[in-house]
């Protein structure tokens, strides 16, 4: 750990704690009109019958690109 890092206490581990806690609040999966949507942020995105892999799957596989990219 650098000194930077001490300063501001940003290890790796930290940065993709939180970038996996950010991941679990903006991808979710909720009812809408009586099927089941992804949201990002609140938002409806998609019905998850659009989806070829279980909505479940599919969710986890977009939270982990999302830490991916950070």
């Amino acid at each position: 750990m650098n000194i930077i890092e001490k300063f501001f206490g940003q290890t790796e581990e930290k940065k993709k704690a939180e970038a996996a806690e950010t991941a679990a609040e903006l991808y979710q999966v909720c009812e809408y009109n009586g099927e089941l949507w992804l949201t990002y942020s609140g938002h409806l995105v998609c019905p998850c019958s659009m989806l070829k892999d279980e909505p479940v799957d599919a969710l986890k596989k977009m939270r982990e690109l999302y830490i991916a990219r950070r």
